[in-house]
């Protein structure tokens, strides 16, 4: 399997990169692969963060020395298994290089946090709002500033703790490698714009449910991403749309642009300026 996928692999760096998923079976129950690339000083990782891909990464990373990168196509996973990986990876000096999609937890931690990083031309970075899921009798998902919600249907009074405890690990991770939260919060502020018109019935097509914020370059920089040896990404929506479909995302809940964008959208300067003016009077 490694000799026949290093042989396509190649193949296809020449030629525009397919997705690394695309050289496998579909992963199924949130799995994930790992493999060694000892002729390329590289590992690859396909799937979901979880503490078994952590585990793997370590373990393939701490038998061979001379590994320098490591491939990575994943949506996203578990936020403290991803910031172990992080920390992991940048000890390690260990090169991130994208390879189809890197998402959420992906690109959040693993990414943002590598000492040098490098996408692929047809590779995509997003993120999107903080989400938590609570692995109970049934696994829920939630946004980060909606734990009333969790904790009444999970019964688990404890859960706010635990979010407290998973925020603070987050923030710690971004003032160590200088990361801005701009992005986040206008993400977030998006989000809770869209269940306001809901509410009141007011949502139309300008209040889609966006779910991926595909991030240009301009984007990562101001972001404060470092290390970014040699960066693509989509020219335009169009563009990041039909990219995004070759990863199963519905192009329609694609977000491709700035801050004062997404701003625009859902009526959310309006709203801003409404607050300001009620708090004037």
């Amino acid at each position: 399997m490694a000799l026949f996928f290093g042989t396509r692999l190649a193949f296809s760096v020449e030629n525009g990169p397919q997705p690394l998923s695309s050289l496998f079976p579909p992963l199924e129950n949130g799995g994930s692969i790992v493999l060694g690339m000892p002729e390329r000083s590289a590992i690859i990782f396909v799937g979901n963060i979880n503490q078994e891909s952590n585990k793997a990464i370590r373990k393939f990373i701490d038998n061979d020395v001379n590994v320098r990168n490591i491939y990575v196509n994943s949506g996203g996973g578990d936020l403290i298994n991803a910031i172990e990986i992080a920390d992991y990876l940048r000890n390690k000096k260990i090169r991130v290089i994208v390879a189809g999609r890197c998402f959420s937890a992906c690109a959040n931690y693993i990414f943002a946090g590598a000492i040098s990083k490098v996408v692929l031309p047809g590779s995509l970075i997003g993120i999107h709002g903080k989400k938590f899921h609570y692995f109970g009798k049934n696994i829920i998902s939630v946004d980060a500033d909606k734990t009333d919600y969790l904790i009444k249907e999970s019964g688990d009074l404890s859960v706010d703790l635990k979010i407290k405890k998973i925020l603070l690990t987050e923030s710690n991770f971004y003032k160590k490698i200088g990361i801005s939260l701009d992005y986040y919060s206008a993400f977030d502020e998006y989000t809770k714009s869209i269940d306001v018109k809901s509410a009141t019935g007011n949502s139309g097509e300008e209040c889609r449910n966006i779910s991926i914020w595909i991030l240009r370059y301009s984007d990562m920089k101001k972001i404060g991403i470092s290390g970014m040896e040699s960066i693509w990404s989509p020219g335009n929506m169009e563009e990041a749309k039909n990219i995004s479909k070759k990863f199963g995302f519905d192009s329609n809940q694609i977000f491709f642009g700035s801050i004062s964008d997404i701003s625009a959208l859902c009526g959310q300067k309006e709203t801003t300026e409404k607050i300001k003016r009620f708090l004037k009077f």
